[in-house]
């Protein structure tokens, strides 16, 4: 049979002919196999010790995971409920289908078990079961998994169940003959049993965070001048007016914006703020590529780099790449926390091309990797973010303060799959005073 190649896959291969894509230039590193023989393609609980962690998630249980998760997915759709059920219960009763699932797809799973068996089914009981026995791998998880699974189980324990009473509480009564049947027979609760396991149902989510400080709460209001059908937009437009001409003249000029270009035009024009961006995590992931380029493309690993056109080693979404250059890191994260600037940023963007100081180690890195490596397809590096290139993301960098971006490195740099998303969309920022704010 021949081998399909995606419309996309061909299109990128043509645009690096034309030398209008370009990928980092690594060394290819292929050591391991990830199928050895025709066996390793029949059992899919076949745990493959030899092989790091990165590549086992090419090997067949993950696969047979991802296989899991679509169909259960199918079944959702389909409103059968209690064949989604046993597919979810297929990888958390396996302990080889479970190690080999990602901190997601466990999450994904148990997150489906106690909507599908809890909710849907009416099966609370054996749900509770279920994922009170799992709470130790639960602890494990991404803290932002254990986030979501803590707020399921509380949705699940404010919700009411098919006898009317709140849902795997006051399990102290046991329903009448005459709700139960009027219920179609559900399952009779155990009144010592159930008490037990509803009080371990309820610890899970104590345990599995402890409190989190919210974020400050900002309320702007934006006038509007009608609903988005109305003006013919699939999302609320609100009004933005600003004066126009001389100081003298009283005249303004209005517009439509959507939330995000309304707010930022807010901080800009209203709190003091010189530059700004609706970027979600993409300015972070930019300062964090750059910083690490060297590292995270010019060291030879083992297997890191398996194929051609990659964007990013194997080893950076497990987190084995901390631990196999943990001292050079290391020593980056400190040459970044420890960062001191000998340039005096808050000029930098007012002052002419070339009249600036000495610059630091951290900026010097940043003006070798953008000069050299500007355009490359790399991990999280957005180019066409910065138009005005390397000073930007100086001002960026020394306005949210070399502290801030050595702790989110950290981060990134550990578990760059889970960490890569969900930081706060609007990031402002003063190169002429140096201040910065995250929103």
């Amino acid at each position: 049979m021949p081998v399909q190649v995606s419309k996309v896959v061909r299109y990128n291969l043509l645009l690096v002919r034309r030398g209008e894509l370009k990928y980092p230039d690594y060394k290819i590193s292929r050591n391991s196999a990830v199928f050895r023989s025709r066996d390793d393609f029949s059992n899919s609980e076949y745990y493959r010790n030899d092989l790091p962690r990165f590549l086992q998630t090419f090997s067949l249980p993950h696969r047979a995971v991802r296989l899991i998760r679509l169909g259960v997915g199918i079944c959702e759709r389909l409103r059968r409920y209690r064949e989604a059920v046993a597919l979810v219960l297929i990888p958390l009763s396996s302990p080889c289908l479970l190690s080999s699932a990602t901190s997601r797809s466990v999450c994904f799973f148990i997150q489906r078990l106690i909507l599908d068996q809890g909710n849907h089914c009416r099966d609370t009981v054996s749900c509770a079961k279920t994922v009170v026995g799992l709470f130790p791998t639960m602890c494990g998880l991404h803290p932002g998994h254990r986030l979501e699974l803590q707020r399921q189980i509380g949705r699940a324990l404010e919700k009411k169940n098919c006898w009317g009473q709140s849902q795997l509480a006051d399990a102290n009564e046991i329903p009448s003959k005459s709700k139960r049947a009027r219920k179609g027979g559900s399952q009779r609760v155990e009144e010592g049993a159930d008490a037990t396991l509803i009080k371990e149902f309820e610890e899970i989510c104590t345990k599995l965070l402890p409190p989190l400080k919210s974020a400050p709460l900002v309320k702007l209001s934006a006038p509007v001048v009608g609903s988005s059908a109305d003006l013919g937009a699939h999302r609320p437009m609100y009004v933005w007016t600003e004066p126009v001409g001389s100081a003298g003249d009283a005249s303004t000029a209005s517009s439509l914006l959507h939330v995000e270009e309304w707010v930022l035009k807010h901080y800009i024009h209203n709190m003091g703020f010189e530059k700004g961006f609706h970027c979600e995590s993409r300015a972070y992931t930019s300062l964090f590529g750059l910083l690490f380029y060297d590292l995270l493309y010019t060291v030879d690993r083992r297997d890191a780099f398996y194929s051609m056109r990659q964007v990013a080693p194997l080893d950076l979404l497990t987190g084995e790449f901390y631990a196999s250059q943990k001292d050079a890191i290391e020593a980056r994260l400190e040459m970044i926390s420890s960062a001191k600037d000998n340039s005096h940023h808050h000029s930098l963007s007012n002052s002419p091309e070339g009249d600036v100081g000495p610059l630091d180690p951290v900026s010097k890195l940043l003006t070798m990797v953008w000069t050299e490596h500007k355009d490359e397809r790399c991990i999280g590096v957005n180019w066409d973010l910065f138009p005005g290139g390397e000073r930007d993301i100086f001002d960026l960098f020394w306005c949210l303060g070399p502290k801030l971006v050595a702790s989110i490195c950290r981060l990134l740099v550990k578990d760059y799959r889970n960490w890569s998303s969900g930081l706060p969309d609007l990031c402002v920022w003063s190169p002429s005073v140096g201040k910065a704010k995250v929103r």
